[in-house]
């Protein structure tokens, strides 16, 4: 029997590459069935069947979270600016729209964002094919990119890490983002970004899951109110694979590189975490234009 949702990968893909408010004419229902395949009369239910939310909820919510993150992180944007960026004609419609799905108003969550409720929304079932089962890996869909083996140096660098609650991730990368500005550690102009994920977020405890952020510095760091600390990414050897796109579309390539790549390869996992590098940032950029390096420590 075929898939119904052989095609919905490119689907997504479409919607973050065309999210902004001049692209929309992309994301008409016409479009967008027409790339998954099938008639619009039915992929609505199937859209979400897949996602677990509608084709509407779903762009309102990939919009939204742009919102999101300029509210929190870029303080000197006018409310009005992020709701034209957003897609809504009015801040009226915006604060509407931003307080129905996430029950605090625009100026609520600039001023104090609730990130376990926000993040709840984004928890997309996109990886279930059927219930409890998940979808099936499709190797064509990493042909185009190759897998390298690197040397990596040792790096000094300055890290905050994360432990509990993956939700309250965002907390820590906020206070994070707080000492970077202190310093002259500017993200891309001056020093490299990346994080260590020590586990996988679905596959652990709450109180088990482990991420740290850091960013490269030339010499030691001083004592700080948000806790960040000296420390190294080592030396070693790393298979790296790059990513295009969204953070949150990433784990097929993470498992990709463990289920597919790794046995292939005869090497052997060495004893550190597997780490990213994050060349750019949302929303910089959006989320389809994200460039993130994966490492994945080999002996």
């Amino acid at each position: 029997m075929a898939n119904p949702f052989q095609h919905m990968d490119k689907v997504i893909e479409h919607i973050y590459a065309n999210l902004a408010a001049e692209q929309s004419h992309q994301l008409s229902i016409d479009v967008i069935s027409n790339i998954a395949g099938f008639s619009k009369y039915h992929f609505h239910r199937v859209f979400q069947a897949y996602t677990g939310v509608t084709l509407h909820k779903y762009i309102q919510l990939l919009r939204l979270k742009k919102a999101s993150y300029h509210l929190a992180f870029e303080p000197a944007l006018k409310i009005i600016d992020i709701a034209l960026d957003a897609g809504f004609e009015s801040h009226e419609a915006f604060s509407r729209a931003f307080k129905k799905i996430y029950q605090q108003s625009p100026s609520q969550f600039r001023a104090k964002p609730q990130w376990e409720d926000w993040m709840d929304k984004y928890r997309f079932q996109q990886s279930n094919y059927q219930e409890g089962e998940y979808m099936p890996a499709n190797p064509a869909h990493h042909n185009h990119q190759e897998v390298h083996i690197i040397d990596f140096n040792q790096l000094q660098v300055a890290l905050l890490s994360h432990t509990g609650a993956p939700k309250k991730l965002n907390h820590s990368i906020a206070n994070f983002i707080e000492w970077r500005k202190s310093t002259n550690y500017s993200p891309i102009t001056t020093s490299r970004t990346f994080g260590i994920a020590y586990n996988d977020p679905n596959a652990v405890a709450e109180e088990d899951f482990k991420f740290d952020v850091c960013a490269s510095v030339t010499e030691a760091i001083s004592e700080n109110p948000q806790g960040v600390t000296n420390s190294i990414i080592p030396h070693g050897r790393c298979a790296t694979l790059i990513h295009y796109g969204s953070h949150d579309l990433m784990g097929d390539k993470i498992y990709y590189l463990y289920r597919d790549w790794l046995p292939q390869s005869g090497e052997s996992l060495r004893s550190y975490p597997c780490f990213f590098e994050y060349k750019n940032f949302f929303p910089q950029v959006p989320e389809s234009e994200l460039v993130t390096i994966i490492y994945l420590p080999i002996e």
